[in-house]
């Protein structure tokens, strides 16, 4: 009984690892025309660094997806989780953080954003540099404009 109790178990493994790896490529892979994702599982941490230098911690539970064009005229991603950033600075062209309530907009600097979508809350800590909070195409309503400055959290209800 163990042994057919055991093969069925190691062939439904295998089944579920053939299905993960046939869906994710990595931890970058294309999940739409041109664009790219990282995906971090609940209860890990990741790492990246884009091709204009700036650096991205993503916590558990995290997806980040940028273009494949990153940095070629355009600096934008969009993030549905928890990270840390260090941005390579650039005044030709600023750096576009998109989450599913707000847009940051980043000359240079780091700072921590907190927006998992299916929390009701989107905060971001300013460590260095400035930063300017606009709203996006849902979530926050009637929200102006606003600049942080270093060691400011800002903190909006969806």
């Amino acid at each position: 009984m163990w042994r057919i109790a055991a093969t069925v178990l190691m062939a439904c493994l295998l089944s579920l690892a053939w299905h993960w790896l046939g869906q994710n490529k990595g931890p970058a892979s294309a999940n739409e025309k041109g664009m790219l994702q990282v995906i971090v599982p609940k209860g890990q941490k990741g790492q990246l660094t884009l091709n204009d230098g700036t650096r991205i911690w993503l916590n558990s539970n995290s997806v980040l997806r940028y273009p494949t064009d990153y940095g070629n005229g355009t600096r934008k991603i969009l993030l549905d989780g928890e990270a840390y950033l260090e941005v390579t600075k650039d005044p030709a062209s600023p750096f576009i953080l998109e989450t599913s309530s707000v847009t940051l907009k980043i000359l240079g600097t780091r700072f921590n954003v907190k927006c998992y979508s299916k929390e009701n809350t989107v905060e971001t800590t300013l460590i260095e540099g400035s930063l300017e909070i606009l709203p996006g195409n849902s979530g926050v309503r009637r929200m102006k404009k606003v600049t942080l400055k270093p060691n400011e959290k800002a903190i909006f209800l969806k």
